[in-house]
């Protein structure tokens, strides 16, 4: 998480830069002489499955977007262009200019291929009706068909086995068994506690929160390099905004504010 400049330079600021610097801290340290494709499982989950739930399949809105911060959200211009359905307006946004802009790293060393977005495949999946790959519907009955050793692992979305009983709630899919922690998780979303336990205790694939409240060695880096370099931001507004972002934001809000500092000090501090 300190090659803040190294990966905002690969990616021309394009995205937070914490979103490619695990990647590229990785590959710096590969001999890609003996290696030819990065293989990845990109965008299968959502291919094989679906980006939109049923009660909003027809929808195509900007607002029902996850972005990395939504404090700002009501000063970004939504682009003027429809798409024809929510999955369609995922895929290019959540899929293509989110989770591949990953490969703007690994590009740099190798090539990358996902076989999920091979376009034949693509529309194979695509003519499958929704119904039946919401909630990997059809997925799910071909792992217990076909390779039912595989169906005993837990399926990571609903933290249980997928031959576990499940209700939808607020158009989710959650185990029974879960049920107690999905409302607790509700609970401490909607009035901001940030009580949960396991996400506190690093229990995540990127506890970004936990690393940056125990590791003070990060935590001193990534305050340093605010301190350094928000002058650079010129625009008053601007300033105030990232101020406050990074001053009372989450560490994934102080992340973006470091993206926007390191792009303005390599490609506009000499203009």
């Amino acid at each position: 998480l300190e090659f803040i400049d190294q990966t905002v330079n690969i990616t021309n600021g394009l995205l937070s830069y914490h979103l490619g610097a695990h990647s590229f801290s990785m590959y710096k340290l590969l001999n890609f002489d003996s290696f030819g494709l990065l293989h990845t499982g990109q965008l299968g989950d959502v291919t094989i499955g679906s980006f939109s739930k049923p009660k909003n399949l027809n929808k195509n809105s900007y607002k029902e977007i996850k972005g990395l911060s939504k404090k700002l959200i009501h000063k970004v211009k939504p682009p003027s262009f429809e798409y024809e359905n929510l999955e369609q307006l995922l895929f290019y946004t959540r899929g293509f200019n989110g989770a591949l802009s990953g490969n703007f790293v690994a590009q740099e060393f190798t090539e990358t291929t996902s076989p999920y977005l091979h376009p034949d495949f693509l529309n194979y999946c695509f003519s499958i009706p929704n119904k039946f790959r919401n909630n990997h519907y059809i997925y799910k009955k071909w792992i217990s068909s076909k390779y039912k050793d595989a169906s005993n692992f837990q399926w990571e979305s609903i933290k249980a086995k997928i031959t576990s009983p499940t209700i939808i709630i607020n158009n989710k899919q959650v185990a029974v068994s879960k049920i107690p922690e999905f409302i607790l998780k509700g609970i401490n979303y909607r009035l901001g506690l940030n009580i949960n336990t396991r996400a506190n205790k690093g229990y995540q694939m990127n506890p970004y929160s936990y690393w940056y409240k125990t590791n003070q060695g990060l935590k001193e880096f990534i305050n340093e390099y605010y301190l350094l370099n928000i002058h650079l931001v010129n625009d008053t507004e601007l300033q105030k905004d990232c101020k406050s972002l990074f001053e009372t934001g989450n560490v994934i809000e102080k992340f973006q504010v470091l993206t926007l500092l390191s792009f303005i000090k390599q490609f506009l501090k000499s203009k």
